[in-house]
This record gives C-alpha cells, structure tokens and sequence, in this order.
C-alpha cells in the first residue's frame, strides 16, 4: 500500500483516485522514501532547496503547503527522474518526461541548479523527441510556417560551428547507426521533397568561398569501408531520368565549367602524351594506357 506520497488526500475516494495514478514498484518506494525524509527535516538556512509538488500540478496536484516539499537541487532532479517510471497513464507518463527535459536544460533568475548533461538528459531527450515525432507525423507545414522558420534561423550560429567530435562522440554515433539502412520510401521522399530545391546565389557564393583550399584526404581505410556498406545497394535513381535532362546549361554556366576545367590540375600520360584530369588519368592512362 503507497501511503506517504498519498498523504496530502483526506478522502477515500481522492485516496484511490490518487493510488491508481502510480504503479506499485521500487521507484515508487525511492520517490516515497524522498519526500517522507524531506517531510520530516529542518534544511539549514545556507542549503539551496527547490519546492516540489508531491503530486505534480499536470496530474492534478495542487499549491497546497501540504502538496509542497523542500528539496535540495540534487533530489529534485532525482525524483523527476523516478516520476515517469512510476505512472500508469500514458499522458502523465509523457507530461512527466517533458518536465524532466524542461528541469535539465533550464533554470530561471531565482534558480541555482546545474544544468546537467548526463545520462538522465539524453534519456529524456531521447523520450521527448519521440513524442514530439509521432506528435507531428503526418502534418503538412504550410509555406506561411516554413518561411517563418526560415527567417528565424538566419543569422543564427550553430552551437557546434568550430568544434570537433571527439572520438568517444564519433564511436557513440557508429554504434548507433550500425546496421540501419533508409527504406526506398524514405530515399523517394527526400528526392521528391529536394526536387526542385535551389541554392540562393548567396548560398552559393558562401559555400565557394568555405570550400576554397580544401583538399579532401579519404584514408586508404576510409575508401574500404564506404566501399564495403555500398556493395549490394541498389542505386535509388535506377531506371529514373537524370533530373536534368533536357535542360542546357546558360552560357554562363558553360563559362563557369571551362574556367573550372582551365584551372584544373592536369596530368600528362607518358604513354601517349595527353594532359587529363587526375580522375581520367587514373582510369584511362598511366598502367592503364592502351598506348603502354
């Protein structure tokens, strides 16, 4: 029988009410054990302490001084991570890990907890992500929205720009992607969803100026692996049209390609004599050369 975390109900009915909200496990003895020890302790004037709602306001508690417990900042995030574990209704369960998320991630000007980074915040960010896909599932987002969101996010830095993943980062990510692959719904989805998409000559002018320099080094390693998770896989534009076909090039287009090509590093055969791209030369000349 839960009977210290239903203490704050007086009637049966709110007794039962109230019992049939939290399942009967060891989370619920830990979260009772809590409160009941916070209930019965006079915390010194220097300890930093938080009120918590025994039974929280999304689940029908109230503002109640018998509904309100001191806690130390430590055991508030401990008995928010024990809620979900507890409840019997879906709903709560999910109002549950949003407050969890909200706890961990922020704080206000009165507050002086640790904003934590740990286990407990990518277990909840992981439930609410959930949530919130299958919340927006199906929804169509109008061009109103889009262009809202796009005009929000310009000029915004990315909170990663300059930063490297470390190789703990990197494993974790392995791991998590090993075996997964894009079902062809997914891979037409996407096509269909870029098909007519356009960089804005700003883009473009930005992702020259970013790439310029750069010298792409693929390990010999590297190779072998994208090779290997290839092997097998159909290409998801077999039997399609390319999605320029039929359109030329503008003649600045053609003017942009031949001062590409002009510029382009060559490399001349022995064999036959011929100056080619590093690409042609590879496949068609040197050992290869039919001239050898």
């Amino acid at each position: 029988m839960l009977v210290a975390i239903f203490a704050v109900s007086t009637s049966s009915n709110s007794y039962k009410e109230l019992s049939a909200m939290y399942l009967q496990n060891k989370y619920t003895k830990y979260y009772n054990n809590i409160i009941e020890r916070a209930k019965s302790r006079v915390l010194p004037k220097e300890i930093y302490f938080e009120k918590h709602h025994i039974i929280p306001r999304s689940m029908g508690g109230s503002n109640l001084a018998t509904n309100l417990v001191k806690l130390t900042a430590k055991e508030h995030r401990f008995v928010h991570l024990l809620l979900p574990k507890m409840t019997i209704d879906p709903a709560h369960t999910k109002s549950m890990w949003y407050a969890l998320w909200m706890m961990l991630r922020t704080k206000n000007k009165d507050q002086f907890r640790k904003i934590s980074k740990g286990r407990a915040f990518e277990l909840s960010k992981l439930q609410v992500a959930a949530f919130s896909s299958q919340l927006h599932r199906g929804k169509i987002v109008s061009e109103e929205t889009k262009q809202k969101l796009s005009n929000k996010a310009k000029g915004r830095t990315s909170p990663n720009k300059g930063k490297s993943m470390s190789e703990e980062q990197k494993q974790k990510l392995s791991i998590a992607h090993k075996g997964k692959t894009i079902s062809q719904e997914s891979i037409d989805k996407t096509i269909e969803s870029r098909k007519w998409y356009t960089h804005s000559e700003e883009t473009k002018k930005k992702i020259s100026e970013s790439n310029k320099g750069k010298t792409a080094v693929i390990s010999d390693e590297t190779k072998q692996k994208i090779s290997a998770s290839l092997k097998g896989r159909p290409s998801p534009n077999k039997g399609k049209p390319a999605t320029n076909t039929g359109i030329p090039h503008s003649e600045e287009t053609k003017e942009k390609i031949k001062l590409a090509a002009a510029n382009r590093i060559k490399s001349t055969c022995p064999h036959c004599s011929k100056a080619v791209s590093p690409s042609n030369y590879s496949r068609w000349h040197g050992d290869q050369c039919k001239l050898k």
